[in-house]
């Protein structure tokens, strides 16, 4: 949600309260590895809807996430924008040219022979016109701006280096300013004409079930969007779910809607054909079940947007859930890297003189790998000399009586313990 999204990155009362974990890959790392190397890493604990306990964890999930969508998050800009200009200004566009020309050139014919009533009507028409295509073109108009707006300013953040994940607060506040113009164009819409009507608007294009059909093909496809945009899953239920209670509760209630489903107005609409038409429906006997058919059948383009919306809600929660499993893998993989790397040069340290062993760790950073094989000679061809004058050194030959039938009945931990301790024991004495 914007308020959430917000709040977390803005308000750290309320980062500290939704702040239920401090997570480390490190520790949590060290703390599952067992003495034989094995064991599971716990995985961050998460919130069901709005992702990890760690506020801090979460915000870098999410700065990744954004980063890594760039090319995602333009696509669908891209395509909002070019189905505003297509679809929705293109169709109010062409319907307004035609509806306004055979109005004008109507009124004009009547006042033809009336050369005042021609100048006052031209003044009308003028007037008239200018406010039809203000009415008409204002929702597009202000789609068109804030999707551009969002664009920009995306465009903004990531050049700016701002946290990424504001490119995600802004998308969604995009898509509730777009639910918001939805609602007050649908508003707009005079959704109750009866059948007989011959007004124009939606009606015309898409039936008796006008407004529903008009929102499935004129409002719907931009949420599809969201199948593909990379929004956590908190942000899409919450976009979903209010885009569903603007287009199929909100402003249909307040514009008495449903009340073109209603059995009164499917009956009404069977009744315009009774003379003109034969068939079941038309018979008193099965006009009860014709009427609730109908109703059913009308009932498709709101059903449609319904289920698209679960849809949606179920692949977010898939796709979010696979983000987040990827992203842990991803840091836990960093942090074997480390300690591998770590390892290694703890290794090579043990068994190699320092300068020999910071010489082979120097090659393998810059990309040249030697070898476990390699003798020292190789290291020489590599204009390197590995011999080195030191001073006091003490060789000690030991021979341990009994160690091939000890290694023999001992476990490999246990004769690699037994041969440290000595050693160790060896280098304390040579120390003296």
């Amino acid at each position: 949600m914007v308020l959430l999204g917000a709040g977390v990155c803005w308000c750290p009362r309320l980062k500290r309260w939704l702040h239920g974990e401090d997570y480390a890959f490190e520790k949590k790392k060290a703390a599952s590895t067992k003495a034989d190397g094995s064991g599971e890493l716990v995985p961050p604990q998460q919130y069901w809807l709005i992702g990890f306990k760690d506020r801090e964890l979460e915000g870098e999930y999410l700065d990744e996430l954004a980063a890594v969508s760039k090319s995602r998050v333009f696509c669908a800009y891209f395509l909002a924008l070019l189905f505003v200009i297509v679809v929705q200004l293109g169709h109010n566009l062409s319907y307004l040219i035609s509806v306004t020309q055979a109005s004008v050139q109507g009124l004009l014919e009547v006042a033809e022979d009336d050369p005042a009533l021609e100048d006052a009507l031209e003044d009308f028409i003028e007037d008239l016109t200018h406010g039809i295509y203000l009415g008409s073109l204002l929702y597009p108009l202000l789609s068109i701006f804030f999707w551009t707006c969002g664009l920009v300013g995306t465009i903004f953040i990531y050049r700016r280096n701002c946290r990424p994940q504001w490119v995600l607060v802004l998308l969604e506040a995009v898509f509730l300013v777009e639910m918001v113009i939805m609602g007050c164009e649908l508003n707009d819409q005079d959704m109750t004409l009866p059948p007989d009507s011959d007004a124009g608007g939606w009606q015309q294009n898409f039936g008796v079930a006008s407004w529903v059909a008009g929102e499935a093909f004129y409002n719907l496809p931009l949420f599809l969007l969201l199948f593909f945009v990379p929004l956590p899953f908190a942000q899409t239920c919450f976009i979903t779910l209010v885009g569903m209670l603007v287009m199929l509760v909100i402003v249909p209630l307040v514009g008495d809607g449903w009340v073109i489903f209603s059995y009164e107005r499917i009956k009404e609409s069977l009744s315009l054909f009774s003379d003109a038409q034969d068939g079941p429906c038309f018979d008193p006997a099965y006009q009860e079940f014709c009427v609730r058919m109908l109703q059913w059948n009308r009932s498709f383009p709101a059903s449609t947007i319904l289920f698209i919306g679960i849809m949606i809600v179920f692949a977010s929660f898939s796709s979010s859930a696979a983000f987040r499993r990827n992203y842990t893998t991803k840091r836990l993989v960093r942090v074997l890297t480390v300690q591998q790397k770590k390892d290694r040069e703890d290794l090579l340290l043990s068994i190699f003189p320092k300068s020999v062993a910071k010489h082979m760790l120097e090659k393998q950073t810059s990309g040249t790998l030697l070898d476990s094989k390699r003798s020292l000679r190789d290291i020489d061809a590599q204009n390197y000399t590995a011999a080195r004058m030191h001073q006091n050194v003490t060789i000690l030959f030991t021979d341990i009586v009994g160690f091939t039938a000890m290694s023999q009945s001992c476990s490999p931990y246990e004769v690699m313990q037994f041969l440290h301790v000595l050693f160790s024991e060896f280098d304390r004495l040579v120390d003296l």
